[in-house]
């Protein structure tokens, strides 16, 4: 009877000792489950992450080759503007100068008209003597 009580009570510790094993196991497949599920969320999320940076970086490329495009496209209209400039003074030089002569050149019309009427009235005036 002592030997079934004492084999009773092995029997029943060893049970609970397997109740707390079997409760202890479940406890960490769920635990390493949550952890799993875990890794695969964060992996997933950087996979997203390195996804959108490639994504980004390429636009990013993009952007950059047309800024230089942009830039040597304004480069070269600003030296177009400065030689058109350029130009255009050289022209304003040209017309100042043309003025200037066309005033000149009316002056002497004006003189010459003046020296001929003075020549008509003093020949008018001679042939009337």
């Amino acid at each position: 009877m002592m030997e079934e009580r004492t084999k009773n009570r092995v029997i029943l510790t060893l049970g609970i000792i397997a109740v707390f094993l079997f409760i202890f196991m479940l406890s960490t497949c769920n635990s390493s489950r949550a952890q799993r599920n875990i890794a695969q969320r964060e992996m997933a999320d950087r996979i997203q992450l390195e996804e959108s940076m490639d994504k980004l970086m390429k636009e990013k490329a993009a952007l950059e080759e047309e800024l230089l495009a942009r830039e040597e496209a304004l480069t070269k209209e600003k030296n177009a503007h400065g030689k058109t400039m350029d130009e255009l003074s050289g022209l304003r030089a040209s017309y100042e100068k043309i003025g200037l002569e066309l005033e000149k050149t009316v002056r002497l019309k004006e003189a010459l008209e003046n020296d001929l009427k003075d020549a008509l009235m003093n020949s008018t005036r001679s042939m009337k003597r």
